[in-house]
């Protein structure tokens, strides 16, 4: 049987796919068990189960032609290079072995995400299957058919891309379809690398890459890419979109039928860019028109919002749904782009019709944070102070903390009137984001007794900030100076 984790340290392993080198510094979190626990049984073509503290082996009745001796220890040994490991690293021996059917691990998972899956090293070389598997709970389970060493974690670089095909339908010759976003979202532990997006297959040049934002993503981060299918022959089209840094790439199919006309329904524009809005606030409409080209009447429209962030996109104004157009007819409708949270938003708006076919437009924009105050302090306990007396100056920072400017400030004071302003850089000034402004306040009380108030900072619009101060006025006691008088001859 192989000391693996000792052939990992000492070993370099290069491979490609799954294939990872190991990093002998990076640390295995355990659920269970001390590491170099053994355990060791006896199984037979009946099949059985094995149990270590952190993983469960199940064998299959006739998996086995023969008995054999089964041992699981878990041992010490780093996780692959760029890999999270979720799990231990589990030596299943005797090394090599096949068996006839697929046998099943269950492992105790350290940590959870949902692109956790389980890695089986090769028999006879460097690196791990991706094994995938079915996650329960703090567990995990996957299938094999030969015996090695096993864990559960991330890949360092895992790339999805949606949608996996798209069919942009019947485009003209000579003319653009409307673009197709694809999202790429990267689920794997690590950064990727610079990201590259071709278009490559018998078709590639009856496609367009016209926009992307694929750079480079962290965990759990999303880019897109937009395709038109934009042909110059007539034809069927086809041709596969591929995104990726080397490490890990994936593809979507794209198809498209060339015509010598133009083709089914047109919509203009094919996009829109409402660019920033506030979060809570519409922007103004943009309208679309779709337009039948051809010799018949279309069949009956329907529209539909894809997308993530399609909840952020209203269609406003619609008389296309429920319509049919005639030879040269068009009909139109108008989206508004109200975001309920910050951040770049973007949607697509399909039309189609049966017969007439499908357009699309992609309609994007950014959500913005209003303008937000604070104050800092936002409460002050001035103490007491002698009645006729003042205290000293307090400075109360108003700052914006949102995306945009404010309106003119107003300082607007309610309670006691003895709490002075001396010093007022907010009133009427409009802070830019992160800009700055100040309150110079002291206590001059006129009386004995408490005291307290408060001063809104707020603008016409919708960003305001309250500061509250409190204090006591003291009874100031006579000083008497004895003898009152001396007369000195």
């Amino acid at each position: 049987m192989r000391v693996w984790w000792m052939a990992l340290v000492v070993a370099t392993l290069v491979g490609c796919g799954d294939d990872h080198p190991v990093n002998p510094d990076a640390p295995i979190d355990s659920p269970d068990g001390p590491a170099g626990e053994t355990v060791t049984e006896m199984v037979g073509p009946s099949g059985g189960m094995v149990e270590l503290p952190g993983l469960q082996l199940m064998i299959p009745p006739g998996a086995l032609t023969s008995d054999q001796t089964i041992a699981i220890t878990k041992t010490a040994a780093p996780a692959p290079s760029g890999y999270t490991a979720a799990s231990a690293i589990y030596h299943l021996a005797p090394e090599g072995l096949v068996f006839t059917q697929n046998v099943t691990v269950t492992l105790e998972l350290a940590s959870v995400a949902s692109h956790t899956r389980v890695f089986w090293s090769k028999i006879g070389g460097p690196g791990f299957d991706d094994r995938g598997g079915t996650i329960s709970g703090s567990s995990i389970t996957a299938a094999n058919t030969h015996f090695s060493d096993v864990f559960a974690g991330l890949l360092p670089v895992e790339l999805a891309i949606t949608p996996a095909t798209t069919d942009f339908g019947t485009v003209g010759v000579a003319t653009t379809s409307p673009g197709t976003v694809f999202t790429v979202e990267n689920f794997g532990a690590q950064e990727t690398g610079t990201l590259a997006a071709t278009i490559s297959g018998s078709g590639a040049s009856a496609f367009a890459i016209t926009q992307t934002t694929c750079t480079t993503l962290g965990t759990d981060e999303s880019c897109a890419t937009t395709i038109v299918c934009s042909p110059a022959t007539v034809g069927q089209k086809a041709a596969t979109l591929t995104v990726g840094d080397g490490t890990d790439m994936v593809s979507a199919v794209l198809d498209c039928n060339a015509t010598s006309g133009p083709g089914g329904i047109i919509v203009s524009p094919s996009s829109n860019a409402f660019g920033n809005t506030v979060v809570g606030v519409s922007s103004t409409d943009t309208t679309f028109t779709i337009t039948n080209p051809g010799g018949t009447a279309t069949g009956t429209f329907t529209l539909a919002k894809s997308g993530n962030d399609h909840a952020h996109f209203t269609i406003s104004q619609d008389s296309c749904s429920g319509a049919s157009l005639a030879p040269s007819a068009s009909c139109s409708f108008a989206v508004r782009f109200s975001p309920t949270g910050a951040g770049a938003k973007a949607a697509q708006i399909t039309a189609s019709a049966t017969p007439g076919g499908t357009a699309a437009v992609v309609v994007t924009g950014v959500g913005i944070a209003p303008a937000q105050l604070s104050v800092t302090p936002s409460f002050l306990d001035f103490g007491s102070v002698g009645a006729g007396t003042v205290s000293s100056t307090q400075a109360f920072v108003v700052r914006n903390t949102g995306e945009i400017a404010t309106q003119a400030l107003d300082v607007t004071r309610t309670g006691a009137s003895q709490f002075v302003v001396t010093s007022d850089t907010c009133s009427a000034v409009v802070l830019a984001p992160n800009g700055t402004c100040s309150l110079q306040i002291r206590f001059e009380p006129t009386t004995v007794g408490s005291f307290a108030a408060s001063f809104v900072i707020a603008d016409s619009a919708s960003a305001s900030t309250t500061l509250s101060v409190v204090g006591a006025g003291l009874k100031i006691e006579g000083i008497i100076a004895t003898p009152s008088s001396i007369a000195f001859g």
